[in-house]
């Protein structure tokens, strides 16, 4: 019992000296303005939180490499390729493994991957954030869960190359009254 409340003591002399140092501020570790996101970084919220690049019409080679992208590393064709077109925050794992087919690229089956929608999100001189699809599953795919999916794409310009830095689904998740495959609901 006594240490137990010399551990307590300790803990609110801790938390005073913390406090008192800091000169009274806290740090707000779940406010937004505390999250880096990959090549967003020429988009710091300045003057009452105004973006502070300048927008400007997307690339026309940074679209390249997202479709590009999309036909390789998603399809997991011709992964050398896809690897040289991938930025750092992407990358994760040494070349070897990522060319295997062991990467953090979500892997998706589709049909319509050399032409389904990118609709751009944002724009900047050097960043491009898209909307890609929804890709659709090619028929004759096994995993009958698998549905037509929305996925961000991000292609950031590093060291002059456009490279894909951040490919991650738009998850819904559906009413089970409105599901029309009946999976959900009654």
């Amino acid at each position: 019992m006594w240490i137990s409340g010399a551990v307590l003591l300790i803990g609110i002399a801790a938390f005073f000296g913390v406090f008192i140092f800091s000169g009274g501020q806290t740090l707000d570790t779940h406010s937004s303005a505390n999250i880096v996101t990959p090549g967003l970084a020429d988009k710091s919220p300045i003057d009452g939180g105004k973006i502070a690049a300048e927008t400007v019409p997307a690339s026309p080679d940074a679209r390249k490499v997202a479709r590009l992208f999309l036909e390789t590393a998603v399809a997991r064709k011709n992964l050398a390729t896809a690897y040289a077109i991938t930025g750092p925050w992407l990358k994760g794992v040494p070349r070897k493994q990522w060319i295997s087919g062991s990467n953090p690229v979500t892997y998706y089956p589709a049909a319509n991957l050399k032409t389904a929608a990118m609709t751009v999100q944002s724009s900047t001189k050097n960043a491009l954030l898209l909307e890609v699809g929804p890709l659709v599953p090619r028929k004759g795919n096994t995993n009958k869960a698998l549905r037509p999916l929305s996925f961000r794409l991000e292609v950031d310009r590093i060291g002059g190359k456009w490279l894909v830095n951040y490919f991650m689904p738009l998850f819904a998740i559906g009413h089970p009254m409105v599901d029309k495959q009946g999976s959900g609901g009654n």
